[in-house]
C-alpha cells in the first residue's frame, strides 16, 4: 500500500472516530503534530473514548511545522498539543514551541513534546530552554502514560482558563467601580457622568493615535475617568458656586488634585497608580505655569498631558454651573492658541487632527 492509500485510509478512519466520539463544540481540542500518519491513528484510537470534566475530545491534525502553524493561527482554543520534535527539520518541533509562546503569545496551551529521537532533543536541555509542559519519548508512551499525561495537561489548561476568566471578571469589576466613583465626583459638581465618559474616550483616542498598546490605552482610559476624584473632598459652597471663584476659593479648589492623588496613591494596581498621577498632574501646564507643582513638558506624565487636553476641551464645549458652553470653533481656537503653552503641541495636534472622531464621541455621549 503506498503513502496515498495510507492517507486515504487514515482520513476515513479519522472521520469514523470523530463520529463515534460524540464530541461537541464544547470538546477539548487536542492538536497532534507529527509527520508519521500512524502516530495520529494510534493516538486517536487510544484517546477516542476519553472524557474529562464532562467534555469529550476533538482531534486536530498537522503533519508538518507549516501545517501546525496554520492550525494554531486559526484555532485559538486548543488545549493541548502533542508535538513531535523531528519533522521537516531536526528542530521543527522546537521552532513550533517558540512560535506558540513568543509569536502567538499563547501561554495557556499545554505542550507535550514527544520524540522518537531523544538524541536530537535531550530532555534536560529542552526542558530548561523551552517553555514546554511535558517531555516523553515515544517508546515510553504506553496507553496508561499517555492518558495520564493528557489528563494532567487538560487539568492544568482548564485551571488556567478559569483563572484567566476570574482575572477578567475582576478587571471588569474594577472598571465598574472606577466609573462609579468618577460619576459620583462629577455628580457632586453638577456635571454629568457623560463628562467622565467623554474625557475617557477622548484620552483613549489620543492614546491610540499616539501608539499606545491596547493594555496601556485601557489603563489610560480608566485613569482618565478618575481625574477629578479629589473633588469629593471640596466643600459644596465652592464646588457648586454658580459664579467665578474668588482667588481664595480657587486656591482651595486647586487642592482637588492633591486630594485625588492622596485617595489613590496607596493602591498597588497599575490602573489606580496611573489614576493617582493623572489626578495630581492633569492641571499642570506644558510651559510650567500650572498646578500643583509647576511641572513642565516631559516632567508631566504623558497620561496627564493627554487628559489635560481631553478635560479642557470637554469643559469648554459643554455647559457648566458658572457659564454656558463655548462653540466648537471658539474652543478649538483657544486650544490652538495654547499650543506649546498649556498643552503638549504634539498631543494637541493628534487631537485636533482627529476632530471628526471627537465630534462623533460628543454626539454619542451628548448630555
Amino acid at each position: 500500500m503506498d503513502r496515498g492509500d495510507i492517507m486515504d485510509d487514515f482520513l476515513s478512519f479519522a472521520q469514523e472516530t470523530q463520529n463515534t466520539c460524540g464530541y461537541t463544540k464544547e470538546a477539548w481540542k487536542i492538536l497532534i503534530v507529527d509527520d508519521d500518519v500512524m502516530i495520529h491513528k494510534i493516538t486517536k484510537i487510544v484517546l477516542k473514548d476519553m472524557t474529562f470534566r464532562n467534555k469529550n475530545i476533538e482531534f486536530l491534525s498537522a503533519y508538518s511545522e507549516r501545517q501546525a502553524r496554520e492550525v494554531l493561527f486559526r484555532e485559538d482554543d486548543i488545549a493541548v498539543v502533542l508535538l513531535d520534535v523531528v519533522m521537516e527539520e531536526n528542530d521543527s518541533g522546537l521552532k513550533l514551541v517558540e512560535y506558540i509562546r513568543n509569536e502567538l503569545k499563547n501561554s495557556m496551551l499545554r505542550i507535550i513534546l514527544r520524540t522518537g529521537h531523544p538524541g536530537s532533543a535531550p530532555e534536560e536541555k529542552v526542558v530548561l530552554e523551552y517553555d514546554i509542559n511535558d517531555y516523553k519519548e515515544k517508546t515510553e508512551l504506553t496507553k496508561g502514560k499517555l492518558f495520564t499525561s493528557i489528563i494532567n495537561a487538560l487539568r492544568s489548561y482548564d485551571d488556567m482558563v478559569q483563572l484567566d476568566l476570574k482575572r477578567k471578571e475582576l478587571k471588569e469589576t474594577q472598571k465598574d467601580i472606577i466609573m462609579t466613583l468618577s460619576e459620583i465626583a462629577e455628580t457632586r459638581s453638577k456635571e454629568t457622568g457623560n463628562h467622565v465618559k467623554r474625557v475617557s474616550e477622548f484620552a483613549q483616542l489620543i492614546g491610540k493615535k499616539y501608539g499606545f498598546s491596547d493594555e496601556d490605552n485601557e489603563i489610560l482610559k480608566n485613569a482618565a475617568a478618575l481625574h477629578d476624584i479629589g473633588k469629593i473632598v471640596i466643600a459644596d459652597s465652592i464646588l457648586l458656586a454658580p459664579r467665578q471663584l474668588t482667588a481664595v476659593e480657587f486656591d482651595i479648589m486647586k487642592n482637588h488634585t492633591v486630594y485625588g492623588y492622596d485617595l489613590l496613591k496607596s493602591s498597588k494596581q497599575p490602573m489606580l497608580q496611573s489614576a493617582s498621577v493623572v489626578a495630581l498632574q492633569h492641571h499642570e501646564r506644558y510651559d510650567g505655569k500650572g498646578y500643583p507643582n509647576g511641572l513642565s513638558k516631559d516632567e508631566i506624565h504623558i497620561f496627564a498631558r493627554i487628559v489635560s487636553i481631553a478635560d479642557v476641551f470637554d469643559a469648554l464645549s459643554t455647559d457648566r454651573v458658572y457659564r454656558k458652553a463655548w462653540t466648537l470653533a471658539n474652543t478649538l481656537e483657544y486650544m490652538k492658541r495654547e499650543r506649546d503653552r498649556q498643552f503638549d503641541p504634539f498631543l494637541l495636534d493628534i487631537f485636533i487632527n482627529s476632530i471628526d472622531t471627537v465630534k462623533s464621541i460628543m454626539n454619542k455621549l451628548n448630555d
